[in-house]
């Protein structure tokens, strides 16, 4: 939807309760030793020079009681007045008084307020991994100026030329990457967001950044993690090398299904994981995944509760995989947990940190982008 961001309605409104009365209540028709063209002037928002006619039988003076309009001129039965640019959104009024020393009138003088014209739901530009010159519209009559982050200006420039931006990317031979382009003009900001990655830029290793509690203590451990596609068309994302934390090695697989649409990994409760290793516990324990809400484990896949992967932008202009409530469950999801125990049927219950690894942040980058140690 474009947006034209002007006060029709408020302008329209103030000419006509002005064009009626003075600031005494009385009308214009009163004052007979002065006589206007037209009672009402109308600048746009770029300012300029307009003048009105006055007819009066001894010399008149003007003046004005705005700072952002003057009364440059009277002569030769012609007020001429010069107004600024309005920079902000909103229409603004004055008043012009005129008097010849025994009546005096006034014209109002109303000014519109700056727009920009741009389509609001093309705000976030796909650049294809090859590269490639994307364009937008962007109409305004003020100065537009544009601004790159410098950490994507070594592939990405941007140029505005007769109301039209041209977002210009080089190639992406190396991990997804993006930017957010400021353009602004007049008192308005607007927000691009340009974002070169695919979905095959997540395949394959990738770092994994944990926020978790595993036997009551609180971890955010920086790990190993891989994200692959099986024959059936779903994902496994690859939690294993937490057991590295107690030095076990055994598999924690998440099943993951992805959204063409919304670019996104799902993650669903009920998965069962399979039997711990020998030497974990003294006795069998069985491994389940599901989702933490309001302190307690879900399992039940009635239920509906889910876990997105959802690519997202990073400071640096990188981007990870961040772990996000996929809402579709009742209440919300503060993340997911691997459950332990010693019956192979779970169900929906309180959590027991000593028998879960709840797993409450995790992020996801490609190799090449991994984050710098805090």
């Amino acid at each position: 939807m474009k947006r034209n961001f002007i006060s029709t309605l408020c302008l329209m409104g103030a000419l006509l309760l002005s064009a009626g009365c003075s600031d005494e209540g009385r009308e214009l028709s009163y004052m007979p030793t002065i006589e206007l063209s037209g009672s009402n002037i109308v600048f746009p928002a770029l300012g300029g020079t307009q003048e009105f006619a006055v007819k009066a039988s001894k010399a008149v003076k003007a003046t004005v009681d705005a700072d952002w309009c003057r009364v440059t001129a009277v002569k030769d039965a012609r007020v001429i007045l010069e107004a600024d640019i309005n920079r902000g959104v909103e229409s603004r009024m004055a008043k012009v008084i005129i008097t010849d020393g025994e009546s005096e009138i006034y014209a109002t003088v109303m000014q519109s307020g700056f727009y920009l014209t741009f389509d609001d739901t093309a705000l976030d530009i796909a650049m294809p991994k090859a590269g490639a010159t994307v364009t937008r519209e962007f109409i305004s009559p003020l100065e537009v100026n544009v601004a790159v982050p410098d950490y994507a200006k070594d592939w990405l420039k941007v140029t505005y030329n007769n109301g039209e931006l041209s977002f210009t990317g080089t190639a992406n031979e190396t991990s997804p990457r993006w930017a957010k382009v400021t353009v602004s003009s007049g008192e308005q900001r607007v927000e691009y967001v340009i974002k070169q990655y695919e979905l095959a830029d997540f395949m394959g290793n990738l770092t994994m950044k944990l926020k978790m509690n595993w036997m009551e203590k609180d971890l955010e451990p920086t790990l190993t993690s891989s994200i692959t596609q099986q024959e059936d068309g779903t994902y496994i994302v690859d939690f294993s090398s937490i057991a590295s934390l107690i030095n076990m090695e055994f598999p924690l697989p998440a099943h993951a299904s992805y959204d063409a649409a919304k670019g996104v990994f799902r993650i669903n409760v009920k998965q069962y994981i399979g039997l711990a290793p020998e030497g974990f516990a003294s006795q069998n324990v069985h491994i389940g995944l599901g989702m933490v809400s309001e302190g307690k484990f879900l399992y039940d896949e009635a239920n509906g509760a889910a876990v997105n992967l959802v690519p997202t932008p990073k400071e640096d202009g990188s981007v990870a995989l961040v772990m996000q409530d996929a809402g579709t469950y009742s209440s919300p999801i503060e993340g997911m947990a691997f459950l332990f125990s010693t019956s192979k049927w779970f169900f929906d219950f309180t959590i027991s940190k000593q028998a879960t690894i709840t797993i409450s942040s995790l992020e996801l980058f490609p190799t090449a982008s991994s984050p710098k140690e805090d």
